[in-house]
């Protein structure tokens, strides 16, 4: 028990916590400027939010996306050269009723409107409405784009199937994967990733959504399998019966952490600032089942603290500003934008 209060405890430092804005359409991911945030709703559309009145603007020319179940509009990243050019990605959901899967697509954003766009990718599609993945980030040289395996768990074992995996392109949207099979395969065995990070140095992380336990934190290297789902620590829902009979397997890339029971992770950053030197260096990750920010050790093993439980609702998303303030999207029919100050 005194281990489970420990997590609990709230920061020692003070803070003020500021609503910028609401009514947002379950949002799904927010992009930080300088003075703006673009923020993303996943059965909507996407706005951009003025960091200083708090007023917004909808983005317009987007490219269709079929709302449904889990499934609408994801990640938005922001290309190395966007403060020169407004070039973007983004993922989504294409297609309609009939099927639909997850498709990555580029553009530049040039005043309240996306000009330019063109699809860079389209996962086979398929019907059903969960397990999209839609996380993006960069290392300056590679886009990388985690897929789910769409409830189809056999899926992430097939290395000529996308589903279930991290890919990767280039910056004008070539594959580059690693992993024979499909040509944009980075790493595969992985169950619905819905937080990535990139460090400076390259170095990849990335969590996923385990089914009853077995949320994972996974560092990432190329060529890698992660092992769903042959190799998990989570069970059958309901049942609690076994899904494999390892949860460790030689061939197989363990996880750095993992909760048991799940917090279903999303979004995912090391905090970088000085503003909260509690949290300088360690990765800071929502969570929308338990409605909470989790810390986690710097070197991704350990859950150090569990922040403003229950406080604002499913955390979808989080992002750090060049001033160290926290921002942090709640996943609700009218979503906030909260900045942690």
């Amino acid at each position: 028990m005194r281990a489970l209060l420990a997590l609990m405890v709230w920061p020692a430092w003070a803070m003020d916590v500021v609503t910028l804005t609401d009514g947002l359409d379950h949002p799904w991911s927010i992009e930080l400027t300088e003075n703006y945030a673009y923020v993303v709703e996943r059965d909507a559309g996407m706005v951009r939010l003025d960091l200083n009145d708090g007023t917004t603007t909808e983005i317009q020319n987007l490219p269709e996306a079929y709302a449904t179940g889990q499934g609408g509009r994801f990640d938005l990243l922001l290309a190395p050269d966007y403060a020169d050019t407004g070039r973007v990605f983004m993922a989504l959901n294409a297609g309609s009723w009939s099927g639909s899967g997850l498709a990555l697509w580029t553009g530049r954003i040039q005043g309240d409107a996306l000009i330019e766009a063109r699809e860079l990718y389209q996962m086979r599609q398929t019907r059903g409405g969960r397990h999209f993945g839609g996380r993006l980030v960069t290392d300056g040289n590679y886009v990388y784009l985690s897929t789910g395996d769409r409830g189809e768990s056999k899926r992430a074992q097939d290395p000529d199937d996308s589903a279930g995996s991290i890919l990767r392109f280039t910056l004008t949207g070539e594959a580059a994967g690693v992993i024979p099979g499909h040509p944009a395969l980075y790493s595969m065995g992985h169950r619905n990733v819905q937080g990535m990070w990139m460090d400076p140095d390259g170095q990849l992380w990335a969590h996923e959504h385990g089914p009853q336990g077995g949320d994972e934190l996974n560092r990432i290297a190329g060529g890698e399998n992660h092992g769903w789902p042959l190799v998990t620590y989570g069970r059958n829902y309901g049942l609690g019966t076994r899904i494999s009979d390892f949860e460790t397997l030689e061939g197989y890339t363990d996880p750095t952490h993992q909760w048991t029971p799940s917090i279903a992770p999303a979004g995912l950053i090391r905090y970088q600032g000085d503003r909260f030197p509690d949290w300088q260096g360690d990765f800071l990750i929502g969570a929308l089942k338990y409605q909470l920010v989790s810390q986690v050790s710097a070197d991704g093993t350990q859950e150090i603290a569990r922040h403003f439980t229950e406080r604002f609702g499913r955390i979808r998303d989080l992002a750090e500003d060049s001033q160290g303030r926290l921002y942090l999207l709640t996943d609700d029919g009218r979503g906030k934008v909260i900045r942690v100050q």
